[in-house]
């Protein structure tokens, strides 16, 4: 080995190191993005399409109130994974951001994670007042006002999403500045 040799070995050694972190780093944005995206892609898709859908072909809001009650247990699920996915992010990113983005992703993830416990919380007290076996509302007086509220969290539970989801986009590509350096290394 020459001279040259020796001395480009340690920075294809740190280079190698780089991209390692950001094939990591970008798998770890994709399973953030990509989760918080399902969630609420799927939410979105839902309420804009296969709801008014399932009206017009069932005829009444009551049978597909029954097919949307177990839809949301499902919703659930995946927010919650997606919460938990999130929360993990938030110490991740923390000093790579300027505070008002990083601050824009807790309070919109607190948004989330309150609005899914008043859901998930809620979801129950809704259940009781169906009928599941005759697919009717036991107390209409009781249910309507509760699931308006229920619907209202949920439209409050969507818009944070979509500014955690833009907050997250404007995150800058964590191995930007490294293919960067590595670009002004070759330089003369």
């Amino acid at each position: 080995m020459t001279r040259l040799d020796q001395s480009e070995k340690p920075n294809s050694v740190r280079r190698l190191r780089l991209d390692y972190r950001n094939y990591f780093v970008s798998a770890w944005r994709f399973a953030c993005i990509g989760l918080l995206a399902f969630w609420q892609g799927g939410f979105t898709f839902y309420g804009a399409v296969v709801i008014p859908m399932a009206h017009r072909v069932l005829g009444t809001h009551l049978a597909v109130g029954f097919i949307t009650q177990r839809v949301a247990n499902w919703l659930n699920l995946i927010g919650a994974i997606s919460l938990s996915l999130l929360l993990g992010n938030l110490p991740v990113v923390r000093r790579k951001i300027e505070k008002r983005l990083w601050w824009s992703l807790v309070v919109s993830w607190c948004v989330m994670a309150m609005t899914m416990i008043a859901l998930v919380a809620m979801h129950p007290m809704l259940d009781r007042l169906l009928d599941g076996q005759t697919h009717e509302i036991i107390d209409g007086t009781r249910f309507r006002p509760l699931h308006k509220i229920y619907l209202n969290i949920a439209t409050l539970q969507w818009v944070g999403g979509l500014i955690h989801l833009w907050c997250l986009l404007l995150i800058p590509a964590i191995g930007h500045e490294a293919i960067k350096r590595r670009r002004e290394m070759r330089c003369p």
